[in-house]
């Protein structure tokens, strides 16, 4: 690389100067820089730009290590002893420097803002090397540049590192002046309730064919009419064409669709620099339909939690970090290795949802000129706004919302109708019954009497105790994994294994 090229990255040299200078006249001010600089021991990879601020620095942190006092003609005879003087530019470089500085006072201030810039000048370097990466290169450096990006977001503005450990302020909580986390993102039902948090991540599970879609283009439709970006991924479908006809039929116009809706079809894992550009300027909804084909073009395991927390740092992070609600489409998949139903994938995926997790269950099919219904229900809501405006059902945590009705009959309208309908006002039947309850229940009550008696509950051995079908078995399992009353976790040989919720974790494992 060049030295016109790398010119072109994050610097800030004046500052350095200034910090350099403020220890060389000030030795009191040095504890203050070293809390946000350290050593630096490393010259390939440090906040100086400069090589020459690099090697004062170093020698002015030996020299303090030491108990010697570092000023301008102490730190000139240290590098001169070692054969450096020269390289820095002698010892009207160092007097220089002193002149320079605007105050002391603000070293540890000067040292955070090269802080900074040195994380910048990082992504835009880490960016600049996936250009030209080779594949196996680009999965590490992936790697790296998620972790410098996350660290930049999680800094930027002076934060200094170790400062996320020091006491939380919790003066504005208790003055009442902390907000809440509220759902204002996405579609609404018919009383105005939004499911979405801005800036936390949601999921919306179900069978395919059950409203997934709709839900999530009702979302963008209701975000893109407010007049917000909005991104979607889908990594089921590469032609967009479906998508847009739905939003279309939505209500949402050709001329704000070009202006601010961004669709993206990926057969190809996602490279950093690619993802910033699609969050520039920032959504305030991010759709991600197809999490497990997302995890497999990324290569992630998607039954590991290794793979979850991936996928979460690849393209969940990033979009969250810029304030945008994450809503990842998911359905039961077809197992079959096994011929039934498996969970989705990994549980970790739902673990770690900090808004909503929003279940849909197709009562009647839709299709074109149909009028299709779906149950709406809300099984996690971290932030706790949507519950309250729910009703309870037989099933613990699982709360019902409301249905989802799209009517394309076009008897009462002109047009397609999208609705979410809230539950009759404190109707308790109004809770639609769970044709599985009963089912559910056998097969919680076989995995209690597994794990009471020190067995492990795989899935072979929960089918053969319930004496259901291998494929009837697996459903119920997932049910009630989806509903938080079991816990899933890998056992030998990749066997899924069920404990039920607060029960503990697995240890060992058999095989289904």
């Amino acid at each position: 690389m060049s030295g016109e090229e790398w010119d072109a990255y994050p610097n800030d040299v004046e500052t350095e100067g200034h910090v350099l200078g403020a220890m060389m006249l000030a030795e009191h001010v040095i504890p203050d820089v070293y809390r946000v600089l350290g050593d630096q021991f490393n010259e390939r990879d440090t906040v100086f730009y400069r090589p020459a601020h690099w090697i004062i620095y170093r020698t002015v942190i030996t020299m303090w290590d030491v108990g010697a006092q570092p000023d301008a003609v102490t730190v000139a005879k240290a590098l001169q002893d070692a054969g450096a003087l020269g390289r820095v530019g002698g010892p009207v470089k160092l007097h220089d420097l002193i002149e320079r500085v605007p105050t002391v006072a603000n070293a540890g201030k000067y040292a955070e803002i090269l802080q900074d810039v040195y994380r910048r000048r990082r992504v835009a370097v880490l960016r600049e090397a996936l250009r030209d990466a080779s594949p196996d290169r680009a999965r590490e450096l992936t790697e790296e540049w998620t972790a410098a990006e996350a660290l930049l977001q999680g800094t930027a503005g002076g934060t200094v590192p170790g400062r996320s450990w020091q006491p939380v302020d919790l003066g504005p909580i208790l003055r009442g002046q902390h907000k809440r986390a509220v759902p204002t993102v996405g579609v609404a039902r018919s009383d105005g309730l939004q499911f979405l948090y801005p800036g936390k991540e949601h999921s919306v599970i179900g069978e395919m064919e059950s409203g997934k879609s709709w839900f999530c283009l009702a979302s963008c439709a209701a975000e893109l009419v407010e007049g917000n970006h909005v991104l979607y991924i889908h990594f089921e479908e590469t032609d967009p064409t479906d998508t847009v006809e739905r939003l279309q039929l939505l209500g949402v116009s050709a001329a704000v669709m070009l202006e601010r809706f961004r669709f993206v079809g990926p057969d190809e894992p996602v490279r950093p620099d690619l993802l910033a550009a699609l969050l520039d300027p920032a959504p305030t909804l991010a759709v991600l339909d197809g999490v497990n084909e997302a995890m497999s073009l990324h290569g992630h395991e998607i039954r590991q939690e290794d793979g979850a927390a991936a996928f979460r740092r690849h393209l969940v992070k990033p979009c969250t970090a810029v304030g945008a609600a994450v809503l990842a489409a998911d359905h039961v998949v077809k197992d079959r290795e096994k011929q039934g139903r498996g969970p989705l994938g990994s549980v970790h995926k739902g673990n770690a949802v900090n808004g909503s997790l929003i279940l849909i269950e197709n009562a009647e099919p839709f299709g074109r000129g149909q009028r299709g219904r779906s149950h709406v229900f809300v099984t996690k809501d971290r932030p706790g706004h949507l519950r309250g405006h729910g009703r309870a059902t037989k099933t613990p945590g699982k709360t019902f919302m409301g249905e989802l009705v799209v009517d394309d009959t076009r008897t009462e309208w002109d047009g397609l109708s999208l609705r979410i309908w809230a539950p009759a006002d404190r109707d308790e039947d109004t809770a639609p019954a769970d044709p599985h309850a009963d089912d559910d229940e056998h097969v919680l009550d076989v995995v209690r009497t597994l794990v009471s008696a020190g067995e492990v509950a795989t899935l072979r051995a929960v089918r053969a105790k319930s004496r259901f079908g291998n494929e009837k078995t697996a459903d119920c399992l997932t049910r009630l994994v989806i509903d938080g009353r079991l816990v899933e976790e890998p056992g030998e040989r990749k066997a899924r294994t069920f404990v039920p919720t607060g029960s503990g974790s697995l240890s060992g494992g058999g095989s289904s």
